[in-house]
């Protein structure tokens, strides 16, 4: 009630489209002789964290890229940002496109022209999010501006690295020609829960978790950090980007959002799902 007085936008209301869509991404893709061919989860993984280290021996430091998406929860970046880092220590942190339209709509009371509501033109629900947790991690980074135009000689250096989307639709070109020179060359892993034109080119393709399908937090455009819970499983083959850093880490278990912010630190912490307490309705009867 805090943010939006209970009211929703449109854009909101609809989210859910990209949840059931029927294209969704099922099976692990990687690329043979040219074309990519499904595959299994672990030889995926297991080509995907081959090739990243791979270009790392050969090219050294500060030769692969992590893009966060808007998309993904805060705990997910956080561990993303740690297991690129792993691999290659001065990997740099790119925070993704943030989609927007020309302006903010505004909605005021017609009697006194106060403002009553207001629908971001941003349309992700957490670039301040990724941008906080590029910040905690420290070391390389980029907006994806400076990524796509390669105009820092750090970006300059890259060569592959792990690209997330996750987006409501397609957050890219069509037509792979018009791609920021980066995604055309080099050694791409992505994650995705939709066909784009970057998932047909990537070297290896996970499906993701939509957002209603896993657990985090976002942080809107006003610094409010917001917990959130997944509502449904994740479509069949798909896994949730949080298990799959996880496991690639090393760790056992799950993932945990709630002990992920734990390792995180301030602000992320004290950051819990609100509990909405509520006395049911009396019952009511009527005559038939």
């Amino acid at each position: 009630a805090e943010v939006n007085t209970w009211w929703i936008s449109d854009d909101t209301r609809y989210s859910y489209k990209a949840v059931g869509d029927r294209r969704r991404l099922h099976s692990p893709r990687k690329l043979q002789y040219g074309a990519q061919v499904d595959t299994d989860w672990t030889t995926a993984l297991e080509a995907a964290m081959s090739g990243l280290k791979a270009l790392h021996t050969e090219k050294g430091d500060g030769t692969l890229y992590a893009m966060l998406s808007p998309m993904m929860a805060c705990e997910e970046a956080w561990l993303l940002g740690k297991l690129i880092r792993s691999i290659d220590p001065a990997a740099v942190l790119v925070a993704g496109p943030a989609p927007r339209t020309e302006a903010d709509e505004v909605f005021k009371n017609p009697a006194t022209g106060k403002e009553t509501f207001r629908i971001q033109s941003e349309k992700v629900p957490n670039s301040a999010g990724i941008r906080r947790v590029i910040a905690m991690l420290g070391g390389p980074h980029a907006d994806y501006g400076a990524f796509a135009r390669q105009d820092d000689a750090a970006v300059k250096k890259l060569a592959g690295g792990w690209i997330v989307g996750g987006y409501l639709s397609n957050w890219l070109p069509v037509d792979t020609k018009d791609f920021a020179p980066l995604f055309k060359r080099g050694f791409k892993v992505v994650q995705d829960i939709l066909p784009t034109a970057i998932a047909e080119t990537a070297d290896v393709l996970l499906p993701a978790a939509a957002w209603a399908e896993k657990s985090g937090t976002w942080e809107n455009h006003a610094g409010k950090l917001q917990a959130f819970e997944a509502a449904v499983p994740p479509v069949e083959w798909a896994r949730r980007e949080g298990d799959v850093y996880l496991k690639l880490l090393g760790e056992r278990g799950m993932y945990d959002a709630p002990a992920v912010r734990r390792e995180m630190g301030e602000p992320f912490v004290g950051v819990a799902v609100p509990v909405v307490e509520a006395e049911s309705p009396a019952p009511e009867f009527v005559e038939i």
